[in-house]
């Protein structure tokens, strides 16, 4: 088995994971999705706008209408990179900013929906978790756009493997298996649960997802 690493999700030229190459492992990155784009008819008015993640970011800058009504209102982030997305791409501020986890988000989105109004942006495949646990008709959501699995390809069987969501992990065993010998990572507990509960595949994570967490979990394993 070549020493390589592929992780699901195309990485910047800054991204810790090519320090790995240090190390003389290979890093393969790029997402296994194709992400298309949904012209919504009608988009809610709401005095919140939480995004999940940077692809509905990408795609609200797609949707001029979107973005106008989202300039005008207060914005919230699942994570810190999602944040920091929607302030170098569409240049609005954020007001809030979970660490990327349930956890760091339920409680002020919990007293968010009792005062105001919150609308969630987020995919057609989205796994709505901060929804499950809010109360019915506490929230709004508009969907932007699809997944779908893409055409890949991996350069050998990867010694490291890194999913950084439970639909990047459905589309790559749709086509592939894992070897015995290959080390497994999730970004969270999310994708984690997901890879065990359906793949019975044992995966390891940060207690931050991040890359930066993510890289020095797997740098750990190297020593």
């Amino acid at each position: 088995m070549s020493r390589s690493l592929y992780i699901t999700r195309k990485l910047e030229k800054d991204s810790p994971f090519f320090k790995l190459e240090q190390f003389q492992i290979k890093v393969q990155h790029g997402s296994l999705l194709d992400f298309p784009l949904i012209i919504p008819a009608v988009i809610p008015d709401a005095d919140w706008y939480f995004f999940y993640s940077k692809t509905g970011v990408k795609r609200t800058s797609q949707i001029p209408t979107l973005f106008q009504k989202i300039s005008t209102s207060r914005v919230a982030a699942f994570g810190k990179s999602t944040a920091n997305s929607i302030e170098s791409e569409l240049g609005i501020k954020v007001q809030h900013a979970g660490a990327g986890t349930l956890e760091s988000n339920i409680d002020w989105i919990t007293k968010i929906t009792k005062q105001a109004t919150l609308c969630f942006i987020q995919g057609k495949q989205s796994r709505k978790s901060l929804q499950q646990l809010l109360p019915e008709n506490t929230y709004l959501e508009l969907e932007i756009y699809d997944s779908c699995y893409k055409e890949f390809y991996i350069e050998n069987q990867p010694e490291l493997l890194v999913f950084t969501s439970p639909l990047n992990a459905d589309a790559y065993f749709d086509k592939h298996q894992i070897s015995a010998n290959t080390k497994v990572f999730s970004i969270g507990k999310t994708t984690y649960e997901h890879l065990l509960a359906n793949y019975q595949v044992e995966s390891k994570y940060p207690s931050t997802p991040s890359e930066s967490a993510l890289y020095a979990l797997i740098h750990a394993q190297l020593q």
